[in-house]
């Protein structure tokens, strides 16, 4: 989905991207999108840090 929102961006397309809420729907700013995909992808990179520290730690006891 970022492909896409990248995509579309690139050629000045319009779109929105809407979020569902308790409220109802609201539109999400392009910016807050993106930022949540560097997020994601941050705190993946730190649980498979973390993992690799535990299976080690499990391999030495």
């Amino acid at each position: 989905m970022k492909n896409l929102v990248q995509v579309l961006s690139t050629h000045q397309s319009k779109f929105r991207i809407l979020k569902q809420t308790e409220d109802g729907v609201e539109e999400l700013p392009l910016e807050m999108f993106m930022n949540s995909f560097e997020l994601s992808r941050q705190i993946a990179q730190e649980r498979e840090r973390l993992d690799a520290i535990l299976l080690k730690e499990d391999d030495e006891v």
